[in-house]
């Protein structure tokens, strides 16, 4: 990956990880997204993971800070948002694949 697209997976990592604090379903539904939108841009597999993992990294550092209880809950969330914004980065990559589109 290019160094702007580390640095745009940081960032939207950051705020996943907010969004993750504030109403989990919603930092769901955004990991999902980014992985859909991570194929549909045709960037690496690696770029959807990278989102979800600072997000849910960034909540277990705040845990730690404000929250020792919620670590394994957040760790297991990190795990989670990582497994479902891969998955969807490889459905979607895979829908959209030239070759898939052409059978008859």
């Amino acid at each position: 990956m290019t160094t702007p697209e580390w640095l745009a997976a940081v960032a939207l990592g950051l705020l996943l990880g907010v969004l993750l604090l504030v109403y989990f379903p919603a930092a769901m539904v955004a990991a999902i997204g980014s992985g859909v939108v991570a194929a549909l841009r045709r960037v690496r597999g690696l770029w959807p993971v990278v989102v979800g993992l600072v997000g849910g990294l960034g909540a277990v550092v705040y845990d730690l800070v404000a929250d020792q209880g919620l670590i394994g809950f957040h760790l297991a969330v990190t795990f989670t948002m990582c497994a479902v914004a891969w998955s969807a980065w490889s459905i979607v990559g895979r829908l959209t694949r030239e070759d898939y589109l052409r059978q008859p």
